[in-house]
């Protein structure tokens, strides 16, 4: 008898999962975005078991290629349909050109996620402009510390070289 009520329990517990399940219908993201526009993310979101659309709070993430976290968008409410819709400004260098992104939204329990690519061709000013904050970064600033140590080390050795050998240029 025991083994009965508990299949019973259990098999009412799954149908509640089954009957009551929340979607986002409609979800895009436009593609691609170019520096400086609005990545923008809308669709409708449809609460099924207590057919409640209207306040549901939707947060925004920014994820990259691997699905790691970049950048937090925003949060918005959905309106009486339950509609919502959210806009990111893309800037660099968080987002590097023709690199493909995930925006996600999650709305109650339920997600979506869409895909979208920074569609502007990548110039020589952008590579210098990377490399300078790669080496201006806290993280970083060691390693530069210690290329410019050894650097200057050269020079001594290199200076001292030439007044040990009396090496003279156009002598």
């Amino acid at each position: 008898m025991e083994k009965k009520v508990i299949f019973v329990l259990m098999f009412l517990l799954l149908f509640c999962f089954v009957v009551s399940a929340d979607t986002i219908n409609n979800y895009s993201v436009k593609d691609p975005v170019a520096l400086g526009q609005d990545a923008t993310a809308y669709g409708l979101f449809q609460d099924t078991d207590a057919n409640v659309h209207e306040n549901v709070l939707c947060s925004f993430y920014m994820l990259d290629s691997n699905l790691v976290l970049i950048d937090r968008a925003d949060d918005q409410y959905t309106d009486s349909l339950g509609y919502f819709m959210s806009k990111f400004t893309i800037n660099e260098p968080t987002f590097k050109r023709s690199d493909t992104y995930t925006l996600r939204t999650v709305c109650g329990g339920v997600s979506s996620d869409a895909n979208f690519t920074i569609g502007q061709r990548e110039s020589l000013s952008h590579v210098g402009g990377q490399e300078f904050d790669y080496l201006t970064s806290p993280e970083n600033t060691d390693t530069v510390f210690i290329w410019g140590i050894f650097i200057i080390i050269l020079i001594i050795v290199a200076f001292a070289g030439i007044k040990i050998f009396n090496i003279g240029w156009g002598k």
